[in-house]
């Protein structure tokens, strides 16, 4: 599925900020907490910091699930994010525990 679980946004393939760029409706919850989460990530990344890790959202869980196909408990526990395009861009992406890139790959 490449939309959002609750409001049928459409994700934005091949955008540089990953796999979790939907075009969520004004009144979307996921869409929502999205929307604040990108705020923190892009203030740590105006703090200084280049790349980081972080503890994956409950919400990312949702719709990393709903666009993978897989269950929200098989996501990973935490997302490496990084600041491209000279800040401008938070890139998100997961890991799986053999160290291979699990997300963004677009499914």
């Amino acid at each position: 599925m490449s939309t959002c679980p609750e409001c049928a946004g459409s994700r934005l393939p091949d955008h540089p900020a990953g796999l979790l760029v939907i075009s969520h409706k004004p009144t979307c919850s996921l869409g929502a907490a999205e929307d604040a989460r990108k705020v923190a990530d892009a203030d740590a990344v105006a703090l200084g910091y280049r790349s980081g890790l972080r503890d994956t959202t409950t919400t990312e869980r949702v719709l990393l699930a709903a666009i993978t196909g897989t269950d929200p408990g098989d996501v990973p526990d935490v997302v490496h994010m990084r600041s491209i395009a000279g800040g401008a861009v938070v890139e998100r992406c997961w890991f799986a525990p053999d160290g291979s890139v699990l997300v963004p790959a677009d499914p």
